[in-house]
């Protein structure tokens, strides 16, 4: 039994049916430590002030009900021992041996001070995102202290502990689906250990490796597959079920056991559940990017996805190209206000000093090539053969702007869009489509380039006449650009999740950044060593 279910049990004996309040003497007691804390002398009314968790025998009702909400709390991916557990636990014991009003004041005011830091928790997360201040740029859903406003009512009398503890949890679907999958998680006691791969196994061939996968597909999902007179034989019913984790860890669904199916079938129950707790964090610190009917883009950066919805109603999705590990994609959010057909690349100085000019200054005719042209600092053009490019100094700030004219080769392909934000990110088609059909697709600079950027354009301009599909596949072949304006453009959200539970189904992803290892080191967490 542990400590917490010890003191469930014992706060029963504290409870009285008769007694529902303090004696005065006691009363008074609570009013002067009330009155001394700044955090709890707005919630208890001075005039006529109760205690909300204990009475003359002990812990009441309320008191009991708070301490079975802290066993619950584990299943937000928190700790009840952050929560003031400790010492709730001790002046438990220190009322039961000598039964000092002083103790039941004490018991009041910390159990107060739980409700707050829980309640708050519950909502912002127990890690702060500014600890990964270069990777999440999202600031929370909303910084009203609502765990202030819940404990005043339970003070009033009104509403439940569990009902506002409840409420205060993020109550978007997101959160609460993957809360229910890591509750399901926790109470399995499913226990299974890391997995090692080996050589890439096709349907239809026989290794020793496959019966090891059947019987780990039957410890994971927790139910028998067919029987099978070959388990060491790769057959269509394994295939099937290769195929389906296949899809729900992002990989492409050729049923083959190879690299990326051996790294995410290898994972631990621990390291399952680190994950699952991590991403409850998270989704913790992000507003409910669907609470609104007005559209919306959602960029889960490790699903390499892109979706726009409009209220709830997914009308497009893609592939994505994100920023690669030196050149992460920040989790942020901006609204989407202009597009912009057949773009000039201004190609970003980081990336001149880094790539463009070694380029240039190992090959003269590199500029023609690719279809570039230079700018002087008041913006005229000027004819690259007349830099002197070999005395250029990559330390220094550059004298000159390169851009890429539009076209075929261009960088950003044939069309990009535009939410201005201060990391110079947007979304943009690319002319390197191999990429799209790679399953883990972390190659770019940091912005975010669509597979299908026309389907793009199209849904977002379906409500403009003059935008049918013909003029937008001929303004994607101009020699100039062609802005856009998106007067209702849609919220772009940006972010970071390597687990969720959509339709039921537990989506796992690869935590491409390493970020899933630091937030668990925050929260405490400790993965195996071979947590992907």
């Amino acid at each position: 039994m542990t400590t917490l279910h010890k003191w469930i049990a014992l706060s029963f004996i504290f409870l009285s049916a008769c007694s529902s309040g303090l004696q005065e003497e006691t009363l008074q007691q609570l009013r002067d430590r009330v009155s001394e804390d700044s955090d709890l002398s707005a919630i208890y009314a001075p005039s006529a002030i109760q205690p909300i968790w204990v009475n003359d025998d002990g812990l009441n009702e309320e008191g009991e009900t708070f301490l079975e909400e802290l066993d619950q709390v584990q299943f937000d991916a928190l700790i009840a021992e952050n929560y003031h557990l400790e010492e709730i636990t001790a002046l438990l014991s220190e009322w039961e041996e000598q039964q000092e009003p002083s103790t039941l004041i004490s018991l009041e005011v910390l159990i107060s001070k739980s409700f707050l830091k829980l309640g708050h928790d519950l909502q912002f997360g127990g890690v702060s995102p500014r600890k990964l201040s270069e990777e999440w740029k999202i600031e929370p859903r909303d910084t009203t202290d609502f765990e202030t406003e819940a404990l005043k009512e339970l003070a009033s009398g009104k509403g439940s502990v569990a009902g506002q503890l409840d409420e205060l949890r993020p109550s978007s679907d997101l959160y609460r689906n993957l809360r229910e999958q890591y509750q399901e998680l926790i109470k399995s006691e499913i226990d299974f250990a890391s997995f090692g791969g080996g050589e890439a196994i096709k349907p239809g061939e026989t290794s020793a490796k496959v019966e090891e996968v059947r019987k780990r597909f039957e410890v994971i999902t927790g139910r028998d597959l067919p029987d099978s007179d070959a388990p060491k034989l790769y057959d269509e019913a394994l295939v099937a079920e290769v195929k389906h984790f296949q899809r729900l860890h992002g990989l492409n669904q050729d049923g083959v056991l190879g690299k990326e199916f051996w790294e995410a079938f290898g994972a631990s129950s621990q390291d399952l559940k680190v994950k699952l707790a991590v991403n409850l964090e998270r989704l913790k610190w992000l507003p409910d990017m669907l609470d609104t009917e007005l559209p919306k883009v959602l960029v889960n950066i490790p699903a390499f996805s892109v979706d726009l919805l409009y209220g709830q109603d997914t009308v497009y999705n893609s592939r994505a190209v994100v920023g690669t590990t030196s050149n992460q994609t920040p989790a942020f959010t901006a609204k989407m206000s202009y597009l912009v057909f057949s773009p000039r690349w201004y190609i970003p100085e980081g990336i001149i000093k880094s790539e463009t000019l070694p380029a240039i200054q190992k090959d003269k005719e590199y500029i023609s090539k690719k279809n570039m042209a230079v700018l002087d600092g008041n913006g005229k053009e000027v004819d690259p053969s007349k830099v002197k490019w070999d005395k250029l100094n990559q330390d220094e700030p550059l004298p000159y702007r390169i851009y890429q004219k539009p076209g075929k080769d261009n960088a950003l392909g044939r069309v990009k869009f535009m939410f201005p934000n201060p990391y110079s990110i947007y979304i943009h088609d690319s002319p390197a489509r191999s990429l799209y059909s790679k399953d883990e697709r972390a190659f770019s600079h940091g912005c975010i380039r669509l597979e299908k950027p026309q389907e793009f354009a199209e849904v977002l301009l379906k409500e403009q006449e003059k935008w049918p599909t013909d003029s937008i596949a001929s303004a994607m072949n101009k020699e100039d650009e062609v802005t856009v304006k998106l007067p209702e453009g849609p919220q772009v959200w940006i972010y970071y999740l390597t687990a969720w539970n959509n339709g039921g189904e537990l989506h796992l992803r690869e935590d491409i950044y390493g970020q899933d290892r630091k937030v668990a080191k925050l929260m405490g967490l400790q993965p195996d060593e071979k947590y992907y």
